[in-house]
């Protein structure tokens, strides 16, 4: 202890930055404190198990008390005055609240229900995207129609004109039935025979249409 006390220290503007930092949010959970007149109690002073120093103050508050460690990494610098001397370069500065078990069990809850409502937002974000992919095949398929030519008509194949062809040859196979009725009516009259060798006695009308 003695030997930190007496010895030279190296602070990093940074990490005293950060330690006054810590200190100021401490501070406000620590209550009234006199600092003039009720200094920080040492606790103790060790060396760990990397060589650094650990000194461990309690500072005593009207809302809770604290507890202020102070990290010091030791090393060997020369100096053309005091020759070979320790230096203690400052690390870090942790401020550690004495909260009670019920002001622990408060925050473990808030920390539970907070962290219970972000993931059941989470789960809603994520079931409403989910839903919203039945409308994709919807809209490819919009899109897809939309960018598709128009077909042109296709030409008629063959079975459909022969098949558009097939009633004029039975009309024309009507109407040679027709002219031969009408040639074998005229050869009746005339008393001559047809050139199939058929008479005609006599001709009579028919209800059948043409």
């Amino acid at each position: 202890m003695m030997n930190v006390l007496g010895a030279y220290y190296n602070c990093d503007p940074a990490v005293v930055s950060n330690a006054y930092d810590t200190w100021t949010e401490s501070a406000a959970n620590l209550g009234d404190y006199d600092i003039q007149n009720e200094y920080p109690v040492l606790a103790s002073c060790e060396t760990n198990s990397e060589g650094v120093e650990v000194i461990d103050l309690t500072v005593d508050g009207d809302k809770h008390d604290a507890e202020f460690i102070v990290y010091l990494d030791p090393s060997m610098e020369y100096s053309s005055t005091s020759g070979v001397s320790q230096i203690y370069t400052l690390t870090s500065v942790a401020v550690n609240v004495d909260y009670s078990m019920g002001e622990k069990m408060e925050q473990a809850g808030l920390n539970t229900v907070l962290g219970m409502g972000t993931t059941f937002v989470v789960l809603i974000l994520l079931a409403f995207l989910i839903s919203l992919f039945r409308f994709i095949p919807k809209i490819q398929a919009a899109f897809a129609k939309k960018n598709e030519p128009e077909e042109e008509e296709a030409a008629p194949t063959a079975a459909e004109i022969a098949g558009e062809a097939a009633p004029a040859e039975e009309n024309f196979a009507d109407d040679g039935e027709l002219v031969a009725v009408i040639a074998a009516a005229i050869a009746a009259s005339e008393g001559a025979a047809t050139t199939d060798g058929f008479v005609v006695r006599s001709i009579r009308k028919s209800r059948k249409r043409w």
